[in-house]
């Protein structure tokens, strides 16, 4: 077995949401064991960032001349008038596709703020090749805007996708990518903003993954493989990420799922009959993590269908009711 060559880590994190990675980053160094581990976020969040261990500070707006928050506002608010609260979406992409240009590192792992890595992971295979992480997903955009990236000569390579929570990139090939992408003059992101449809800018209109990983298999096949994780992207749905402060409850999920996902619109569900149950699940764990996963799903299921069904039988009861009366 060849031993995995180090890398740099980097977490693009909003500053509103910085005082959540604690958990995040001690995982990190526990499972994933990178050379640096580098927060990536506004100005306003360096004293709190610089108080975590083991990370290193970079201002978004300072890390690529250029590119700051905004100069994506301006680019958005011209093509798409109204909607520039998108341009910190897209400004982490470029972010995660622009370390590529400062990266001393040969590669460096791009790790998703709102996940959580509950097992040991591997970012090489036995022979040293660097390993795709794919998932399951297919967003029509994303492709229209590759095609106009590169004239058509970058298509989707593989029936997977390459959104996932991760994405381990070979920092010489990434460059190759952003130098064929400024050929017409512009910055690398300017030229995306650009190539996006209006309609698509004001919502999902491109994937730094599903460029980057396409653009590969066309150019470089051989220097990637391809792996799938056992992923959980809902979890924070049902159980609140605090509860992973106790190691028993990570061991317990750790054996269903590698990583698992705490996403912003989840914190806004807490059906506090769900959670009571989900919490006495991961309070006794004694039923399989991925098991309560399910009942937890069919709960949800199950009051959809009902409520399908009292809202047809009230429509189908009006018009007696109306006799009635």
């Amino acid at each position: 077995m060849k031993m995995d060559e180090k890398f740099d880590l980097i977490i693009p994190v909003a500053a509103k949401d910085v005082d959540k990675i604690g958990l995040l980053i001690s995982l990190v160094i526990t499972n994933l064991n990178p050379s640096r581990i580098i927060i990536i976020s506004n100005v306003s969040a360096k004293v709190e960032i610089t108080k975590l261990p083991n990370v290193e500070f970079m201002d978004e707006d300072k890390m690529i001349p250029g590119l700051t928050h905004a100069a994506v506002d301006s680019i958005i608010e011209t093509r798409a008038p109204g909607f520039r609260h998108r341009s910190g979406w897209y400004l982490q992409q470029f972010l995660k596709i622009g370390y590529a240009k400062i990266c001393e590192s040969k590669y460096y792992v791009v790790w998703d703020a709102d996940t959580l890595p509950l097992n040991k992971i591997r970012f090489f295979d036995d022979s040293g090749r660097t390993l795709f992480t794919i998932k399951t997903e297919h967003h029509k955009p994303y492709f229209e805007t590759i095609d106009r990236l590169f004239d058509g000569s970058v298509k989707k390579r593989i029936d997977d996708s390459f959104i996932a929570e991760n994405m381990i990139i070979e920092r010489d090939l990434m460059c190759r990518m952003i130098a064929e992408i400024e050929l017409s003059g512009d910055f690398f992101w300017e030229k995306i903003l650009n190539a996006v449809n209006p309609i698509h800018l004001r919502r999902s209109g491109f994937s730094e993954f599903e460029t980057f990983g396409n653009w590969v298999i066309t150019h470089a096949p051989e220097s990637y493989g391809l792996r799938k994780l056992r992923c959980l992207r809902n979890c924070g749905r049902y159980y609140n990420v605090s509860w992973l402060e106790d190691p028993q409850v990570i061991e317990w999920m750790a054996q269903d799922f590698d990583t698992v996902s705490f996403e912003k619109w989840h914190r806004k569900r807490p059906r506090i009959i769900l959670r009571a149950l989900a919490l006495f699940f991961a309070s006794v764990r004694t039923v399989p993590f991925a098991k309560t996963m399910k009942i937890l799903s069919w709960q949800v299921t199950f009051r959809k269908m009902l409520k399908r069904m009292v809202k047809k039988m009230c429509v189908e009861q009006e018009p007696v009711m109306r006799l009635k009366i």
